[in-house]
């Protein structure tokens, strides 16, 4: 007898079509939120958009949204029978050490990311007016500012993101192609929600590529999220008026293109990563629960 198809299952083609709601719907949202914002202040739709995607704190309101939508669909669609939302989700609790750990080996890969997307840019530049609009969006001028950054980057980003890519599209694609299989192709979709420019294509098919990681490691999203915590709470928590680092939040030129970070710095943040994420191996075996990809 065939043996009864696992609901958790997912194919190509179905995280595919998540991914794309996940893209479609905060892009909707967003167009939402400009309306609103054009309306109630009577403003013409760029400056209403202009205002909206300059606001860090109703960003993160409309990916929230978003990705709440299509984590419902997923769950109804993909949850085992009296399944908890936690396991399905992948919340599965871990000893405090390890999301800690996991939180010090995200911080410490972001200058290597960082490198990364400033090499791609040398091959295909960002439009000036793109960076800018993301350095004001980290630019904590005042108390209110940089709590909304914080609350947008490093708890909504990972939390919401966190749990589709890898709770659902990762776990749910290693029941179907492999652990490996899944890795890569939800690394290559967790990119491609990302792509603006090809710097930030590459910077999270390789983040991605960690996060996974992590999550066949530990088996838990927990950790995952803290990882991702970890990544983005470096730039919303070193601005350039406390710490300048040239090629991360110190532009190169006038024209706000980006330079490089000094290797020694490249290289240290890159072995700070690899012992957390070693210790972190070694603090958490493998999961053995055969329900895991």
């Amino acid at each position: 007898m065939t043996a009864p198809r696992d609901p958790r299952s997912l194919t190509l083609l179905g995280a595919a079509t998540l991914t794309v709601a996940s893209v479609a719907l905060t892009w909707a949202f967003l167009q939402g939120a400009v309306a609103l914002q054009s309306l109630a202040r009577g403003l013409p739709w760029e400056a209403a958009r202009d205002r909206v995607t300059r606001d860090a704190l109703g960003l993160a309101l409309v990916q929230a949204g978003a990705f709440a939508c299509v984590l419902f669909a997923a769950v109804r669609l993909h949850a085992r029978d009296d399944e908890p939302l936690r396991e399905t989700l992948g919340l599965r609790p871990l000893p405090v050490g390890v999301p800690l750990l996991a939180f010090v080996a995200g911080a410490s890969l972001q200058l290597p990311l960082a490198e990364l997307a400033n090499l791609v840019q040398r091959v295909a530049p960002v439009p000036a007016e793109q960076l800018l609009r993301q350095q004001h969006l980290l630019d904590a001028s005042t108390p209110g500012v940089a709590l909304a950054a914080f609350v947008s980057f490093v708890v909504v980003a990972p939390l919401s993101e966190e749990l589709l890519f890898r709770g659902v599209l990762l776990r749910g694609l290693g029941v179907l192609h492999g652990r490996v299989a899944a890795l890569v192709a939800s690394s290559a979709l967790f990119a491609l929600a990302h792509l603006g420019a090809w710097s930030a294509l590459a910077y999270a098919f390789v983040a991605g590529l960690a996060l996974g990681a992590v999550l066949l490691r530990t088996g838990s999203t927990v950790a995952t999220i803290a990882l991702h915590a970890g990544v983005n709470a470096v730039p919303v928590l070193l601005p350039a008026r406390f710490v300048a680092i040239p090629g991360f939040n110190v532009p190169a030129g006038a024209d706000g293109a980006p330079g490089h970070i000094a290797p020694a710095l490249v290289v240290a943040s890159a072995l700070a990563a690899a012992l957390a994420l070693g210790l972190l191996a070694r603090t958490m075996p493998p999961p053995d629960d055969e329900d895991e990809p």
